[in-house]
């Protein structure tokens, strides 16, 4: 029995199946069913470039920008931007209610000195939206002075009382100077018949009935205004008829 042969124009088998496992493999790898082993080594950046961590990228950007500043709080803690005197005269007296427009700007508790040298017997505070949360009258050595808890515009009307002084039958009420930006004064006197002077401020209007009178002024801020009074004089002169005065001269003269 004879064995067959492979014929020489084929070659060896095992380099054909070599071959063909070769060619099969490349195949494989090209396709992505083979995964080619991947480098365990660091790529190196190309050159020109620098590699920083995140931390210290955001810690270097930080410090290069520019820092902005804070924002700077209020000049003032509060203002009073108003005061509306309103008062009525009785004998030594002047009684009536001071109206206080308030503008608080800070945060937290703000304490607004009132002007010196008022008599305050009590302090009305309104409801709504203008309220402030809290509102409180403090007496001390430095005076007397309003507690807000919070910012913004507020109203108040303080009852007050304020001495009218007397000499040589002269009155005078002195209303003391408020660190305000407008100061108004109204003032009822029950009489009639009254000359009137004001200093620190404008006498505007001046209403006089059978039996009172009423004045209106204006005054600046950081200035008092005194508003002094007497009963009017008569001038009687202007009743009497016209006289006609004159002087006789003789000169004399001997030749």
């Amino acid at each position: 029995m004879r064995r067959g042969r492979f014929p020489s124009s084929l070659g060896n088998p095992l380099l054909i199946s070599l071959f063909a496992f070769i060619t099969l493999f490349h195949f494989a790898a090209a396709y992505g069913q083979i995964p080619t082993p991947v480098s365990t080594q660091p790529s190196q950046p190309p050159p020109g470039w620098v590699v920083l961590p995140i931390e210290q990228y955001k810690a270097l950007r930080s410090a290069s920008l520019p820092k902005v500043p804070e924002p700077e709080g209020p000049p003032v803690d509060a203002a009073l931007t108003r005061v509306d005197y309103d008062l009525a005269i009785n004998n030594d007296l002047a009684s009536g209610t001071a109206r206080l427009t308030i503008d608080v700007l800070k945060e937290g508790w703000v304490r607004v000195p009132l002007p010196a040298g008022l008599m305050v017997a009590g302090i009305r505070t309104p409801s709504g939206v203008n309220s402030p949360a809290a509102s409180t009258l403090e007496k001390s050595g430095a005076g007397a002075a309003l507690l807000f808890s919070r910012p913004g515009r507020f109203e108040l009307t303080l009852d007050i009382n304020i001495p009218v002084g007397s000499e040589a039958g002269t009155e005078r009420l002195a209303v003391p100077a408020a660190a305000s930006g407008i100061s108004r004064l109204a003032v009822l006197l029950p009489r009639s018949g009254i000359d009137v002077r004001l200093i620190g401020g404008a006498l505007l209007e001046k209403a006089e009935s059978a039996d009172q009178s009423r004045w209106t002024a204006f005054g600046s801020g950081g200035q008092p205004m005194v508003l002094s009074w007497r009963a009017k004089v008569e001038d009687r002169r202007s009743q009497q008829p016209l006289r006609l005065r004159g002087a006789v001269t003789q000169v004399a003269a001997l030749g």
